[in-house]
C-alpha cells in the first residue's frame, strides 16, 4: 500500500501537521523559558503582587502542558516515520487519541479521510498507548516538578522567610503531589512498557502479561476520562456558540455573520464527538477493531463558510 496515492498524501499532510505543532511547542517553550530567566535574573517576582506565591506553581503547570504538546507531537511523527501505510490505517483511532488528548484537531480530521473500512489493529492499543502515555508522563511530570522546585528555591522573592516551598500552601502540595504521582506512573510504566523485551512479554502472555495488562487498562481509563474532558469541553462550546447566536449586542450584521460562522463551529465541535465516541468504542472493544467514518459534514460546512465568505 505504500503506492497509494491517497494514503501517502494523508502521511504526508499529517507529517506537515505534527511537525508545524512541534515547531509552534518548540517556539512557546523558548519564549517560556525566556520569561522563567527574565523572571529569574530581573527578580521581577514584586510585580506579580497577591500571584506572586503562585508564581512557581504557574510555571510548572505551563511547562508540563507545553512538554506534553512537543513528546505527543514527536511521538506521532517517529510513528508516521517507521510506519508503513496499512500500519497507519489499520491504527488510525491510536494516533487520534494522541493527538485529541492535547486538543488536536487537524490530525483526527486528516485521519477520518483515510478509506472507510472495518480495520483490524496491527499493534496492541493498550500496549502503544501505554507506552506513549508512559513515557509522556515521565518526561512532563520530571520537566514539571524540576521547573517548580526550580523555580520555588532559586528564582522567587522569599515570601515566607523560612521556606521558599509551597508558598501558596494547599495549591502546591496539590499540585506538586498530582506531579509527582504523575512521574511515578511514568516511570513505572517506562520500565514496563519501553524496555527491549517488553513487546515479547506482551505478545508471549506469560506471567509478566497480567501485570502490564494491568497497567495497560488503568492507561485506557485513563485516556477514556481524558476524552470524556474533551468530550464536555465540545458540549460547552456548542452551548456557547448557540448562545452567542442570540446575542443581540451584536447587532443585524453581526448576528448573520455570527450565524454563518455558528454553523461552521458547531460542524468542528460535532466532529470532535464524533471522534472522540468513535475512539472510546475502539479502545475498549474486544478484538483491537474500530469503524472509522468519513466524516464528510465537517467538509461541506468548511466549503459552504468559505463560499459565503467570498461573496
Amino acid at each position: 500500500m505504500r503506492g497509494n496515492r491517497s494514503i501517502s498524501w494523508i502521511r504526508t499532510l499529517l507529517m506537515i501537521g505534527n511537525v508545524f505543532g512541534l515547531i509552534s511547542g518548540l517556539f512557546l517553550f523558548i519564549v517560556f523559558a525566556f520569561l522563567m530567566s527574565s523572571y529569574v535574573i530581573a527578580d521581577t517576582g514584586n510585580e506579580f503582587g497577591n500571584l506572586e506565591p503562585y508564581v512557581p506553581l504557574m510555571f510548572s503547570l505551563v511547562s508540563f502542558f507545553t512538554i506534553t504538546n512537543i513528546f505527543f507531537c514527536s511521538y506521532i511523527i517517529n510513528f508516521l516515520r517507521k510506519a508503513d501505510d496499512i500500519t497507519l490505517l489499520n491504527n488510525r483511532y491510536v494516533i487520534a487519541l494522541f493527538s485529541i488528548s492535547i486538543g488536536g484537531l487537524f490530525t483526527p480530521f486528516v485521519l477520518a479521510q483515510m478509506p472507510n473500512i472495518q480495520v483490524q489493529s496491527t499493534i496492541s492499543p493498550k500496549f502503544t498507548i501505554s507506552k506513549g502515555y508512559g513515557g509522556n508522563s515521565l518526561v512532563s511530570g520530571f520537566a514539571a516538578l524540576v521547573v517548580y522546585f526550580g523555580f520555588s528555591l532559586f528564582g522567587t522573592t522569599n515570601v515566607n522567610e523560612n521556606s521558599s516551598i509551597f508558598t501558596s500552601g494547599t495549591p502546591d502540595i496539590i499540585a506538586v503531589s498530582i506531579l509527582s504521582t504523575i512521574l511515578l506512573w511514568g516511570v513505572i510504566n517506562t520500565l514496563t512498557f519501553a524496555t527491549p523485551g517488553a513487546q515479547v512479554s506482551w505478545d508471549n502472555k506469560g506471567t509478566a502479561y497480567k501485570f502490564m495488562n494491568f497497567l495497560a487498562v488503568i492507561n485506557l481509563i485513563v485516556a477514556t476520562m481524558t476524552l470524556i474532558l474533551q468530550l464536555i469541553a465540545a458540549v460547552l462550546s456548542i452551548i456557547s456558540i448557540l448562545s452567542d447566536m442570540f446575542d443581540r449586542r451584536r447587532g443585524f450584521l453581526g448576528a448573520l455573520f455570527n450565524s454563518m460562522l455558528a454553523a461552521y463551529r458547531i460542524a468542528i465541535q460535532l466532529f470532535i464527538i464524533y471522534t472522540i465516541n468513535k475512539i472510546i468504542k475502539g479502545l475498549w472493544q474486544k478484538g483491537d477493531k474500530i469503524y472509522y467514518q468519513d466524516y464528510s459534514r465537517l467538509a461541506e460546512k468548511q466549503r459552504e463558510y468559505d463560499m459565503n465568505s467570498n461573496r
